[in-house]
């Protein structure tokens, strides 16, 4: 797993670096989207399938989703694994579980779950075909999984939102995979971390200059 090493977070406060991070919208997007959801609730977030979803649309559904994922006392810090044909779906349960602490990657098949190598993986959710699912998804490889047979965010949802509603106290990390010039897949990480590397070496780079 590829990732970019920087100093501990710990020296980043000391240096002033925190703020800078916490703003850094590839980190923080959850929390940026509850703020727009306050600040714009009725302007439109996204349109999937030719339907309009607002900020509040998006967060009624990203809470839903960390409600019910919540109740499977998930691992923070592990790697949840995102396997479906509807990215509305991908897209909210990978925020709902950065909500949870945990670091998402999206994957096309269940296949990639096995040649990807990923350590620590917490959970994995699933369209798959029970035939496959059943044969990729080993019972004892120490994670939990959700076979799911049906699109869940699109549409009408049916789940009442308090208010005022407020961010997820955590927020993970994601992989991209990337394959640069070789054509195989390499795993790239983001996360506070990351971040802190990267705000750090772009301030080293401008005091040099």
């Amino acid at each position: 797993l590829t990732r970019l090493h920087g100093p501990p977070l710990s020296e980043v406060h000391r240096n002033g670096y925190d703020d800078v991070i916490d703003r850094d919208e590839r980190i923080v997007i959850v929390r940026q989207i509850y703020q727009w959801a306050r600040r714009q609730p009725d302007k439109t977030a996204i349109i999937y399938s030719g339907a309009r979803y607002s900020y509040r649309d998006l967060v009624l559904r990203i809470e839903h989703a960390r409600e019910t994922l919540s109740r499977q006392k998930l691992r923070q810090g592990s790697i949840g694994v995102i396997c479906l044909g509807s990215l509305l779906d991908t897209w909210i349960l990978s925020l709902a579980l950065r909500g949870l602490g945990l670091t998402t990657i999206a994957i096309r098949s269940l296949d990639q779950l096995e040649s990807l190598r990923l350590d620590n993986v917490g959970y994995v959710v699933t369209d798959a075909d029970e035939t496959t699912a059943r044969k990729v998804l080993l019972p004892n490889a120490g994670y939990a999984a959700a076979l799911i047979r049906r699109a869940l965010y699109a549409g009408k949802l049916e789940y009442k939102l308090a208010e005022p509603f407020q961010p997820p106290p955590f927020d993970g990390g994601y992989i991209m995979l990337t394959s640069g010039t070789t054509g195989t897949y390499k795993r790239a990480l983001i996360d506070r971390a990351t971040a802190a590397a990267r705000h750090l070496r772009h301030d080293h780079q401008r005091r040099s200059q």
